[in-house]
């Protein structure tokens, strides 16, 4: 047999095998359905019979005795022997009760010798001797009531009796009858049953038992070896089969007069059963057979797909054999190679000049020390080995923790600590790196003792601080030099602005003059009146108040600004132009200032409109700065001036209108101030050099030093800028001064001066 037909056989073996399976747990579960539904259906039968007779039994035996209870006319009728008024009392009565249930037969009275009083069902009967009746004999000597069946005529009745007892006497005994025929359909209908009525002989079972209600055929052949005691049992007949419920009948006394038959035919449910289990066995043959078909046409293929795939696997399985062999010689070559370079690492460990630790970074413990280490620590190994980092570092113990944390994760460079050896302490730099050694994670510790390089970085940073005082020192001394050409440059101006001085007393002298011969005048003149010697008084004071603003405006240009502080450069313009228009007038210089405001508001402005008190028209508040204000004008006062130098020498060598010109502009950060003059200009070899100290072109007359301040004053101490070209027509110097922001100085300024700097100037 081929490795197919052995393929084929073992697998047709198993569907078989499933398929039996399969076969024998349906039928299985069919079967215990079919038995479930056998057994519920002889519980109902059961449940049914058996509840029924018991509604019977409490329907009216309690209705017996209530009877007796509540009817009392009908007894006291019955008490007096007057029977028809009983009859016509109890007519009422016995009408409600076979409305109530047409099954209600009868309502007997009798009297206590057991002679019959009353029948309602047979009103004429009377006087008839029913002492043979057994519950007659029972009623004579109990006051409880009886109940039980009888078979009438081969009916079956329900019967309930009780003495009725008047004043502790005995005047009769009243009996119910009840037919079953509403019980009889009620199981018929619920259960789909037949019923039937069967008499049993006193010796039963040695004896027969007669059947009397055949309502039924069934009944008519039942097998003479039927049980009638057997609660639940299954007969065929014919091709048929039924489940027949017996519930046994009793009377009065208990003895069992009878049997209560119930059937169900329960065949189709038994050839459902049988369909079941053919179309089961069918199914199943089928399956089998196109199994069969199917593993027959494809299991070949199949066979060869997995030969293909052994003989595949198979070329696979020695290739990876192959490889595996080859991945181990690797390995062992690794292995040498690893061993080879942890001899080596050993030995440049064990043998290099630094100062090399393996330590523990759980513990701090030191695992292995080189040789270097050894005699660093002037110890036996075996006593470094004991030592714990900790135990010889200066740093708290926390933090020691805290760094061997930290390299183990990420190492350590260039890390400089301080260790105790021997009362020794020294500074030591140490490189850590994290490394596997045996599975055990270590840190790899690379010492340099740098103690005197530490001792030389202290004295090169003590020298330094040093260095940094002179540095100070020098430039303090610098910038005292400096202010002190400043005044210097001052005091270059003061035969200047005497001589501007002089010129504008000199009106006011005049004026003064003249009312004081006025005055002299209207003294000797008795008709002048008090009023124009006033008037004459006021005119001179005014006069006079004028030399004495002239006289503050040249002491405070003279005073040096220690401290920076706010002021607004429009003003500043104004009072040096102020100081030095006589001279302009003097000179026949033309001077125009123009103002050009936050909002581009322009307003011109003349030599002889600045005398005015306010001669704003718009607002400057844009224009406020933060500086020295004396030192600003001092540095317009040499601009001007020069350009007044420029224009005069230019007038020299031909006729010229010499004019002036100032802008200020408040830009979007800064405050730009340009002076101008029409003097033809700054000489190209000489433009880069005019800002260098006591560089200057006016011969014996100037001093150098003049456009040197200038410059050092706005850039150096003002934080703005200050630079010089040639115009069209002559030189242009343009200032730019940054603006001022609240009370203080504008950030940036601060972080060059750090707060408000201060000036130490000499006295």
């Amino acid at each position: 047999m081929g490795t197919r037909n052995r393929a084929i056989l073992i697998i047709l073996l198993v569907i078989l095998s499933l398929s039996a399976t399969f076969i024998t747990i349906s039928l299985y579960e069919y079967k215990q359905n079919y038995q479930e539904k056998i057994t519920h259906h002889q519980e109902a039968i059961s449940y049914l019979v058996e509840s029924e007779f018991q509604k019977l039994t409490r329907s009216y035996v309690s209705r017996l005795d209530g009877f007796i209870k509540s009817n009392t006319r009908i007894i006291e009728a019955f008490e007096s022997r007057n029977r028809d008024r009983t009859i016509e009392l109890l007519s009422r009565r016995f009408s409600t009760f076979t409305k109530e249930n047409p099954d209600f037969s009868d309502i007997r009275l009798f009297l206590p010798d057991g002679r019959l009083f009353l029948s309602m069902e047979e009103t004429n009967n009377y006087g008839t001797d029913m002492s043979a009746y057994s519950f007659i004999e029972t009623l004579k000597s109990t006051s409880a009531p009886l109940y039980g069946f009888t078979i009438s005529n081969n009916k079956l009745f329900f019967q309930t009796a009780k003495a009725i007892i008047i004043n502790g006497k005995k005047i009769g005994m009243l009996e119910f009858r009840i037919q079953t025929n509403t019980m009889n359909s009620t199981i018929s209908k619920v259960l789909n049953a037949e019923y039937g009525l069967s008499i049993a002989e006193p010796n039963y079972p040695t004896s027969k038992v007669t059947v009397i209600d055949q309502s039924s055929p069934l009944y008519q052949k039942i097998p003479d070896n039927f049980d009638y005691n057997k609660k639940i049992q299954n007969i065929i007949i014919g091709e048929s089969e039924y489940i027949i419920h017996t519930q046994g009948l009793y009377d009065f006394r208990g003895e069992k007069i009878g049997y209560y038959l119930t059937s169900n035919d329960i065949t189709n449910i038994k050839k459902r059963f049988h369909r079941f289990f053919i179309y089961t066995l069918i199914i199943t043959a089928i399956v089998i057979i196109l199994s069969s078909w199917v593993l027959y046409i494809g299991f070949g293929t199949i066979l060869k797909k997995i030969e293909l795939m052994n003989i595949e696997l198979e070329s696979k399985i020695a290739d990876r054999t192959k490889e595996l062999e080859e991945a181990k010689n690797n390995a062992l070559e690794q292995n040498k190679v690893i061993s080879s370079l942890y001899k080596r690492f050993k030995s440049m460990f064990q043998d290099h000049r630094s100062i090399m630790f393996l330590i523990s970074p759980e513990s701090g413990r030191i695992v292995d020390a080189n040789i270097a280490a050894v005699n660093f620590l002037q110890m036996d190994k075996k006593d470094i080995l004991k030592l714990k980092i900790a135990d010889i570092s200066l740093l708290a113990p926390e933090r020691v923790a805290e760094l061997m944390s930290k390299s183990a994760k990420e190492g350590l460079e260039n890390y400089i600590s301080k260790f105790r050896f021997n009362e020794d302490i020294v500074d030591l730099e140490i490189q850590a790196s994290p490394i596997d050694i045996d599975g055990h994670k270590l840190l790899f510790t690379i010492c340099h003792d740098v103690t005197e390089k530490v001792l030389m970085e202290q004295k090169l940073k003590e020298l330094n601080k040093n260095l940094e005082m002179m540095v100070q020192k020098e430039t303090d001394k610098r910038r005292s030099q400096e202010f002190l050409l400043i005044q210097q440059s001052k005091m270059s101006s003061v035969g200047e602005l005497l001589s501007a001085i002089i010129h504008q007393w000199r009106q006011p002298i005049t004026a003064i003059s003249y009312l004081m011969q006025d005055l002299a005048d209207a003294a000797q003149q008795e008709s002048s009146s008090k009023e124009y010697i006033t008037s004459i008084s006021q005119d001179a004071l005014v006069q006079i108040n004028y030399m004495n603003q002239t006289v503050d405006d040249f002491r405070k240009f003279l005073m040096p600004s220690k401290t920076q502080e706010k002021f607004n450069a429009a003003e500043e313009i104004v009072a040096v132009l102020k100081m030095l228009n006589k001279q302009l007038e003097k000179e026949e210089i033309k001077l125009n200032l123009t103002i050009v405001n936050a909002s581009a508001e322009v307003q011109s402005l003349k030599l002889n409109e600045l005398c005015i008190i306010d001669c704003f028209t718009i607002s400057i508040s844009c224009f406020n700065s933060f500086g020295y204000p004396n030192e600003f004008k001092q540095v317009l006062m040499n601009l001007i001036n020069n350009a007044r130098d420029a224009i005069i020498d230019k007038q020299k060598e031909a006729a010229l209108k010499g004019s002036i010109n100032i802008v200020i502009s408040c830009m979007q950060q800064t405050i730009e101030i340009s002076i101008s003059d029409n003097a033809g200009g700054i000489p190209a070899n000489i433009m880069d050099r005019i800002f260098e100290p006591y560089f200057t072109t006016k011969s014996t007359k100037g001093t150098g030093i003049g456009l040197y301040m200038a410059k050092s004053i706005i850039e150096n101490h003002m934080n703005g800028t200050v630079k010089a070209e040639n115009s069209g027509k002559g030189a242009l110097f343009t200032i730019n001064l940054k603006k001022s922001c609240g009370k203080g100085p504008r950030p940036d300024q601060t972080q060059k001066h750090s707060g408000q700097e201060t000036l130490n100037l000499p006295d």
